[in-house]
Parts: structure tokens; sequence; C-alpha cells
């Protein structure tokens, strides 16, 4: 298994911008084959938001980023204050 892992920083005053992330991406990233979890989670107070998907495998996940990139991408155009972070890991241990 592997765990993906974007995280970004929203501008100030953009919160509505996870909550509408979540209510697009949460649902068509558990539709992608390979998808055993997936979380939106973040901070108001200090605008750091994560995106965290569990994956059956390596290939499952680029694959499925090949689609979600370019939406969450208009998600987050013109407001986070950098490019949002993408980390790919293997999966040590899970319940």
């Amino acid at each position: 298994m592997y765990a993906r892992l974007v995280s970004f920083d929203l501008q100030s005053g953009k919160e509505s911008v996870a909550a509408e992330l979540a209510r697009d991406l949460v649902p068509s990233i558990s539709q992608q084959p390979g998808c055993r979890a997936v979380t939106c989670f973040g901070d108001s107070g200090s605008g750091r938001y994560y995106l965290y998907v569990l994956w059956g495998s390596e290939d499952e996940a680029n694959a499925a980023a090949v689609d979600m990139a370019p939406r969450l991408q208009q998600h987050l155009a013109g407001n986070t204050i950098a490019p949002p972070e993408r980390h790919l890991y293997p999966v040590i241990e899970s319940a």
C-alpha cells in the first residue's frame, strides 16, 4: 500500500476553498481504482490543509493523480500562498 499526502496553505479568508475542494474531490477520489481511504483535513487558524489518500499500489496512486491533479489545481489556483506539496510514501503498517 501507498499513502499520498498533499499539503497546501490557503490565503487568509479562503477557508471555504478547502470545504469546496473536499466536497468535490473526496467522493471522486474514493471512486478511483485502488483507493482504500481518503480524508481532507486542516486548520483554519493556520490555513494549512491536507489531502490524505491510502492506495492499494503505487501504480494506482499514480494513475489517479493523472485525473485528480488538474482538478485539485483548479480549486487551488489563486487561493494558495505557495504551490501544493505532493508526496507518495510506502505504507509500513495500517489497520
